[in-house]
Order: structure tokens, then sequence, then C-alpha cells
């Protein structure tokens, strides 16, 4: 068995923020965090940022705050980021939330209750609540079902297992600490990357997915909440093209790393993937013209997740 870090379980939660672009919200992010109705938890700031914007702030504002611990980090990449601070952290549950967000009051106190009935939750996640500027109304722009990727989630009021694919996102994710010691934290070709020119994503569902093969639990509870204020880009339809290309992208990736799949068969799901794209085309009166740029891009990014891996161009 491998030895507990020093000092480890000596606090209940341990939340780590990670940021890389200097969010002007970022103060909001932290004081939501230290007003929570939870006292029994430790602040833990990755800041990858080549500005010193970061470090003054919390000087500034927080500098006699002893929940506060600030780690910077020359490197790059949000995985390599929170693998930092787990590393560092001493709580029994790890909480993530994103320098550009802010959390409902009782976010933590909600967070603990829901592990603690049952030893066997392995992941907490809970509502995403966007925020818009300038009173849009999102739904006359993007559908509600691709509102997710701006993030968004409302899977109802009630508490249960994640359901019909969903996966908790990292702006609202928490997972017990042994679990990074068992899994070796999280897989840093996975995660949004500056050097990057096209992202990979999904660090938080490789995680998610590695901890239901050991068959815990990942659990949505309506009352842990989190507020993500939703930048107008976002809504930019040159934006969004490029964010499902990247989705569609990663998909590819986490499949093909969690499911045993031959050379022979990769060229199948290839050829396949393009036969679903010409599909799509054929019948492209049946759907309105957002979705129909969205799912072409979805599935362009996945096709080329798979030359990229056949052709070992990554």
């Amino acid at each position: 068995m491998k030895a507990m870090k020093k000092g480890q379980g000596k606090i209940k939660i341990s939340v780590v923020v990670c940021t890389a672009n200097y969010s002007k919200l970022f103060k909001k992010t932290i004081a939501s965090i230290l007003k929570n109705n939870f006292r029994d938890f430790e602040l833990i700031i990755v800041d990858q940022n080549k500005t010193d914007d970061v470090n003054n702030l919390i000087k500034k504002f927080y500098k006699n705050n002893k929940k506060i611990i600030y780690l910077k980090d020359n490197g790059t990449g949000l995985s390599r980021a929170r693998n930092i601070g787990w590393k560092r952290a001493k709580g029994e549950i790890i909480s993530y939330t994103d320098d550009d967000a802010y959390v409902d009051k009782n976010w933590l106190k909600n967070i603990w209750l829901t592990f603690k009935k049952d030893k066997k939750i392995g992941i907490v996640g809970g509502k995403i609540i966007p925020v818009y500027k300038n009173n849009i109304n999102s739904n006359d722009f993007i559908p509600k079902e691709f509102e997710y990727i701006l993030p968004s989630l409302d899977l109802g009021n009630k508490i249960k297992e994640y359901d019909g694919g969903a996966l908790p996102p990292g702006v609202n994710y928490s997972i017990r600490n042994n679990f990074f010691e068992k899994l070796g934290g999280f897989d840093e070709f996975f995660g949004s990357n500056n050097k990057r020119k096209l992202q990979i994503f999904g660090e938080d569902s490789d995680m998610t997915i590695r901890v239901k093969k050991k068959e815990y639990k990942v659990i949505y509870n309506y009352k842990v909440i989190v507020y993500h204020p939703i930048k107008e880009n976002r809504l930019d339809i040159n934006f969004l093209k490029n964010r499902f290309f990247s989705e569609g992208y990663t998909d590819c990736l986490l499949f093909l790393k969690h499911n045993k799949v031959s050379l022979v068969r990769r060229f199948f799901l290839f050829i396949n993937k393009f036969k679903e794209l010409f599909i799509l085309i054929l019948n492209k009166n049946n759907f309105d013209e957002f979705s129909f740029i969205i799912n072409t891009r979805r599935i362009l990014g996945y096709i080329y997740g798979l030359f990229s891996v056949i052709f070992n161009i990554i």
C-alpha cells in the first residue's frame, strides 16, 4: 500500500483552481470559495500565467489568509496544473473549478455530504449554470442539446448517477484524493494547452472513465452548483466550429485509449465515419443550419483523430 502523503487527511476538501490566461473574474472565483458555508478546506491556486497578476492579487487581497496556497508553475497545460495542485493537496476530497467561474455558498458542504453517503462514490459533479451578458438568450443561437459545450449542465433536481453519456466537466468536478494515488493523476496528454494549435480536451472525462472501470459511482448532485459566465466569443459560430472539431478529435482519442482497437478495425472505423459524414450531407435538409454545421465539424474532428493515430502524426 502506498504511504499517505504528509499531512493528508487533516483537511476534508482541497479546492484546486488553475489559471493560465488571467481572468478578470478570478477575484470573484476566489471570493466565492472563501465565502462557502463550510470551513474545513484549503484553496490551492496553480498559476501558469507569464505575468505576476495572480500573485499580486493574492498579496493585495488575501495575503493573511492561511487557507490559500499559491503555486507558480512555469510549464503549460491544464492537466499538468491540476496534477500539481493534487500533489500538494492534503484534503480527503479534491474539488476543481475554473478561474472564470464562481461557486454556490453551499458548494463545498454539498460536495462533502454527497461523498459521506457512500464509500463507493468516487466522483461528484453537479449543476453548471451559464451566466450570459447583455441579456443574451442562448437558445436563440445554440440549441439546448449543444449547450453543454459552453459549458452548461442541468440533469434535473435529483441526486443520481450520471446517465445518457453525460460526464461531469472539470469546472465542477470533485474526486477522492486516494483515487489519484491509485490511478496516477490526470493523463497529461489530454487537457487544454496553450502550446497546441489544435486543442485536445478530456482529461476529466478520461479520469471519470478510469474511475467507472473500477466500479465506483459517479454522482450528480443538483445542489452542487457552479456558475459559469459565458464569454461572448463562445456564441460565435467560428469558435463553436473549432470547439466541436476538437471535441470530435478528443472523443476519438479517448475511445482509442479505452478500447482495444486493432489497426484493421481503426481503418474500418475510419471508413464508417466517412459514411456517417456522407449520410449527414445527404440528409442535410433534415437539420437546421447550426446543427448541420456542428455535427459535421464533430465528425470531421473524429476522422482527423483516426487519421492522426493511424499515420502516427499526433
